[in-house]
C-alpha cells in the first residue's frame, strides 16, 4: 500500500493531477485516495475509518474435551506463538506486544493521511468518542461529517462528478464520456519491451515447500519462476523481492 501511495505521490508531483471517485472508501482505499489532489465521496457515503486489529483463535478448551495433550518448550515472555494450544485467550504479554506494533502501524497511517490532507492527525481519526460527537452534530449523516472535517474535497453524484471531469479533460465523442482511457485499454496500447530486461521475482507470505498456494509462496513455485527467467536470454539478472515471516526466512536459503 504505500509503494502504490509512493507511485501516486511521485505522480502527482510531476505536475499530473490525481481525482479520486469513490461512494464509499474503506481504509485501504482511503490510505491510497488521500494522495489524490481532490477527492469525490457520494452523498450517501462514508468514510470508513475505525482502526486496526488482530485476534487469533485459541483451542485449550477444545483440546482438553478431545484428550488431546500439547507439549511445548518455550524460553521467554513474548512467545505467543503456541498460545492457541494452551490458553483460551489471548495473554498480558501478547496484547501488550500486539498492541505496540499495531499502534505504531496506526500511527503511520494517521501521519500519512493527516500529512496528505494537510490536516492534524486528530482530525483524521478523532477516536471513537469524537466520532460520535461528530456524527451527532451531522445528524448521522456521514457524508456531510467527511466533508466538514475535510477528509475530502466534494460530495457529488456522478453525473455531478462527469461534468468536473468533462470540463477538466474535455468530451469524447466515440466514447460518449469524458477524455479516458482504462487501464486495461492503456496495457494493450503500451508496445513490449525489447531488448535486454530484469527479471522481477515476488516472493509474499510464508515460505512453504511444495506449490504456491494463496496467502503462502511456494518453494516449488518460486524456484520454476527463477528457472524460467534463467533460461531466457533476454533477462540478464534477476531481482528476488521477499516479503517473508521472519521464520521462514532460512527456508530461503
Amino acid at each position: 500500500m504505500q509503494y502504490i501511495g509512493k507511485a501516486l505521490k511521485e505522480f502527482r508531483d510531476s505536475g499530473k493531477p490525481v481525482y479520486a471517485v469513490g461512494e464509499n472508501y474503506s481504509q485501504g482505499q482511503y490510505y491510497l485516495a488521500s494522495f489524490a489532489n481532490k477527492i469525490w465521496l457520494s452523498p450517501q457515503g462514508v468514510v470508513d475509518l475505525h482502526g486496526f486489529a488482530t485476534n487469533g483463535l485459541y483451542y485449550k478448551s477444545l483440546l482438553d474435551k478431545l484428550k488431546v495433550s500439547t507439549h511445548v518448550f518455550r524460553v521467554g515472555t513474548y512467545k505467543s506463538a503456541v498460545e492457541p494450544f494452551i490458553r483460551d485467550d489471548m495473554s498480558p504479554a501478547a496484547r501488550e506486544a500486539d498492541s505496540r506494533w499495531i499502534g505504531e502501524l496506526w500511527q503511520n497511517y494517521l501521519n500519512t493521511v493527516a500529512a496528505n490532507r494537510q490536516i492534524p492527525a486528530q482530525q483524521v481519526f478523532p477516536g471513537a468518542q469524537g466520532l460520535l460527537e461528530g456524527l451527532t452534530k451531522t445528524g448521522g449523516d456521514t457524508a456531510t461529517y467527511a466533508l466538514e472535517n475535510k477528509l475530502v474535497d466534494a460530495l457529488a453524484s456522478s453525473a455531478e462528478i462527469e461534468k468536473a471531469l468533462t470540463k477538466e479533460f474535455g468530451w469524447s465523442k466515440t466514447d460518449k464520456n469524458y477524455r479516458a482511457i482504462s487501464y486495461y485499454d492503456y496495457a494493450l496500447k503500451t508496445p513490449a519491451d525489447t531488448g535486454d530486461s530484469i527479471g522481477v521475482v515476488f516472493a509474499n507470505g510464508a515460505i512453504m515447500d511444495g506449490e504456491e498456494t494463496q496467502g503462502n509462496v511456494g518453494g516449488d513455485t518460486t524456484a520454476a519462476q527463477i528457472r524460467d527467467a534463467r533460461l531466457d536470454p533476454k533477462v540478464k539478472a534477476i531481482v528476488l523481492r521477499l516479503i517473508a515471516q521472519a521464520a521462514a526466512l532460512p527456508r530461503l536459503k
